[in-house]
């Protein structure tokens, strides 16, 4: 009805409860009953009221009716407006209750004129309606003016509280909704990667896990042009939104060096000046970059303060750890990277990972040492049959590591490559 919703006046509340339309059920109806203690509190000071006026007889419906009325009238709006069928039915009929309400106020107004004016002082018994407008008509009509005012208030402070949430749920839901797009983004930056030379031969495979929303680990897994393999692992301090954000833009960087550049010393260090210029100190990055050779199997690699990379070695059957000290990126801008050569054997596997696989926790909670980790891999590794790929390795050992990790709840994003000779 216009006559009730126009631009100078509205019985709708749709400002005040449309922030929690689309929340789960339960939360809607801890919001219910908040609103119906709320205004409780009214209903209870009429009662007092009217016990301490000894009300009896049309003084005291005056009091707790009118109460128990506007108690009634507010409970039934609040549930209806938290679900969509009972909001329709309620904005629907609601309108044509306000004519029915201003006859029986009318009504009211009548018996009280008539009570005042009607009456005989016989009739004016201490806690009557008569006598108190006779008698004692400065003093009630303060309570039900505080009987009134206590509605309103109720009324008052629960539409500001819903306003202010509404404003903080707004604000949530749009930085939900920028989480969940750059999580998106993210997502198809962290795509599982896998590479294969032929039939036979070296096979590579990579896959991210994040622990949050936004994580910070990334990689990278590719084959450039002249037929060289590029595979890197990195981590970025923290897991908070910045975090994700410096990830994305590391990665690109990566991506755009590898373009024109070869030597993994040298992009580490152009990567490490880019994250110099454009972040601070408290934010950093670690980077494990190596270069392949699929024919020759030879690898450079450089690492920028990551955990070192595992080779197992088929021949010896024996857990060597590949490693070259450098800086992580960002920290310092005096920084400088060197290579590591090195090569592989027909059999042999590299495990590039970041350290959420290293660092998990056992029975009692506490986080293992490297030692766990490099035992289970060095197990793990002597098992796996000759014949099984690089993504084969992956899976089973990403299930491993979840079986022996016994943290509650993720705690670290997790990354893996593994190359397959």
């Amino acid at each position: 009805m216009k006559l009730y919703d126009n631009r100078f006046i509205t019985i709708y509340r749709d400002n005040d409860f449309e922030a929690f339309y689309e929340v789960g059920v339960t939360h809607r109806r801890k919001l219910i009953l908040a609103h119906m203690i709320i205004n409780l509190l009214p209903l209870v000071m009429a009662w007092f009221i009217a016990s301490a006026l000894e009300a009896v007889g049309a003084l005291y419906w005056l009091f707790t009716g009118i109460a128990v009325l506007m108690y009634v009238i507010v409970s039934v709006e609040t549930i209806a407006y938290m679900f969509p069928d009972a909001r329709r039915i309620f904005k629907r009929f609601f309108p044509w209750t306000i004519p029915v309400l201003a006859l029986a106020g009318g009504y009211l107004g009548y018996v009280i004129g008539l009570t005042a004016f009607g009456g005989s002082e016989e009739e004016a018994l201490p806690g009557t309606l008569a006598y108190a407008l006779d008698y004692d008509f400065a003093r009630t009509a303060f309570f039900y003016g505080m009987m009134m005012g206590g509605f309103f208030l109720a009324h008052a402070g629960t539409s500001l509280f819903l306003k202010a949430s509404r404003v903080l749920y707004t604000k949530r839901a749009e930085l939900e909704s920028d989480v969940r797009f750059a999580r998106e983004v993210q997502g198809r930056f962290l795509q599982d990667a896998s590479l294969e030379q032929g039939d036979g031969g070296i096979t590579a495979f990579g896959r991210s896990v994040p622990a949050s929303e936004l994580g910070g680990d990334y990689f990278e897994l590719t084959e450039m042009p002249d037929g060289h393999w590029i595979a890197s692992v990195g981590d970025i301090s923290g897991h908070s939104f910045g975090a994700g954000l410096l990830m994305s833009v590391t990665k690109s960087a990566l991506q755009t060096h590898l373009s024109y550049q070869q030597e993994p010393d040298e992009i580490l260090g152009h990567l490490n000046q880019m994250l110099v210029r454009q972040s601070d100190r408290s934010m950093f990055a670690t980077m494990v970059l190596l270069s392949v050779k699929p024919e020759t199997r030879e690898i450079r690699l450089s690492n920028a303060g990551h955990i070192p990379v595992y080779h197992y070695v088929a021949a010896t059957q024996t857990l060597e750890k590949r490693h070259i000290r450098g800086m992580a990126l960002g920290m310092s801008a005096r920084a400088s990277y060197q290579n590591l050569s090195l090569r592989a054997d027909a059999g042999d596997v590299l495990i590039v990972c970041s350290d959420g696989l290293t660092e998990t926790r056992d029975e009692a909670g506490k986080v293992r040492d490297f030692a766990f980790f490099e035992t289970m891999l060095h197990e793990q590794l002597q098992q796996t049959p000759a014949t099984a790929g690089a993504q084969s390795i992956t899976e089973i050992l990403l299930d491993r590591v979840e079986e022996t990790n016994f943290a509650t709840q993720p705690e670290d994003d997790i990354t893996l490559i593994v190359l397959r000779f």
